[in-house]
């Protein structure tokens, strides 16, 4: 033992290599908006256990899809509690395991600045993937909707961030298990044409 001791003193440093980095948890995107966006109002609570959240100016579509949707202005919010992509279609596929959600809510035609929207008087849906292990396999859904009651409330706007909270929104996407109620930071995604 000694000697392999000698020998790795010898031989300079030892890079010890993690052989296990998938094993790791995502770390999804609130980090670096907090640092670039600022906190959260002192009054506001975070959505439980979110782990990303994008601003996007357009709906995301398939490469080589056309949609209706993607053709108008749009604000889009991606919240997750899963480390999720802002600038691809939101699908199950990406999600984890266990009891993963992903929304995107789109409010159309929207160009936002602070303020408190009824989400009611918006064209506005919401989709939302969802993922939990069932036995040893990932069941994924997708469901699609538009929210009865609820508003949003935008607290600051800029080129970076979007800072705000989603309020009673929870009875639209209570049988998912998600918890889509609280505020957010949400970093811009900026989508290519």
């Amino acid at each position: 033992m000694a000697t392999l001791a000698l020998s790795l003193l010898a031989c300079g440093e030892v890079d010890i290599v993690d052989h296990d980095p998938l094993l790791a948890e995502p770390e999804g995107n609130l980090e670096e908006a907090r640092e670039r966006c600022g906190p959260l109002p002192p009054d506001v609570g975070p959505i439980p256990e979110l782990m990303s959240a994008w601003a996007m100016g357009k709906v995301p579509v398939k490469d080589g899809e056309v949609s209706v949707r993607a053709a108008t202005s749009s604000m889009v919010l991606r919240l997750s509690n899963d480390a999720v992509p802002c600038g691809v279609v939101l699908e199950p596929e990406p999600l984890g395991c266990p009891a993963a959600w992903s929304v995107d809510v789109t409010l159309r035609n929207a160009s936002l600045g602070p303020g408190a929207f009824a989400l009611g008087d918006h064209a506005q849906g919401y989709h939302l993937a969802t993922a939990q292990r069932v036995d040893r396999a990932c069941d994924r859904e997708l469901d699609t909707g538009t929210f009865a009651a609820g508003r949003l409330e935008i607290f600051t706007v800029t080129d970076e961030c979007v800072v705000g909270r989603l309020v009673d929104t929870a009875d639209d996407l209570e049988a998912s298990g998600a918890t889509v109620e609280g505020g957010f930071v949400a970093l811009r995604c900026e989508l290519e044409e």
